[in-house]
């Protein structure tokens, strides 16, 4: 009798081990699931802000060329403009030069008339060269006016959510 109660006493202890056994293995599954689960979201978060890395070196380095691109339109225009300029102060000067020589005749008057239209027409260029030029810009200058109050309001979107952009 007294054996068979420390038989069942026993068997009921492996019992109870067993089923904490069967918990504590149950629970490390489960732990080793979560680890599995946080290294695959830390890999996808990192691979994510791998890729946005990438992406905005590359956008830096397609601005820089714009910009460099950008400065080069810049010199060539200024060169532009001075050549112009050069041209109508030399028409300036040959118009100043017929006028002091004070020549007579329909000859003379119809080289002044001509001289005077050269001049009107390269100042009328220059100028109308740099209207386009600051229409250009104005337009370029909206065009990323909007973008940037786009981005800023992605950005104040995602910083209001808590998440990254």
């Amino acid at each position: 009798n007294g054996r068979a109660m420390a038989q069942r006493a026993q068997s009921a202890g492996r019992r109870r081990r067993d089923g904490k056994d069967e918990k504590a293995s149950e629970w490390l599954a489960q732990a080793h699931q979560l680890n599995s689960k946080r290294k695959a979201l830390a890999k996808d978060r990192d691979l994510t802000l791998h890729a946005m890395k990438a992406e905005l070196e590359r956008e830096v380095i397609d601005m820089e060329d714009e910009e460099r691109g950008q400065a080069k339109l810049r010199g060539e225009e200024a060169a532009m403009l001075m050549r112009q300029l050069h041209a109508v102060k030399d028409n300036v000067q040959g118009l100043r030069t017929m006028i002091e020589s004070r020549g007579t005749g329909d000859a003379y008057l119809d080289r002044l008339r001509k001289t005077m239209d050269d001049v009107e027409g390269e100042l009328w260029l220059a100028g109308d060269g740099q209207r386009e030029t600051m229409e250009q810009l104005l337009a370029e200058e909206k065009k990323v006016t909007q973008e940037l109050e786009e981005m800023e309001r992605y950005f104040n979107a995602c910083m209001a959510e808590g998440t990254a952009p």
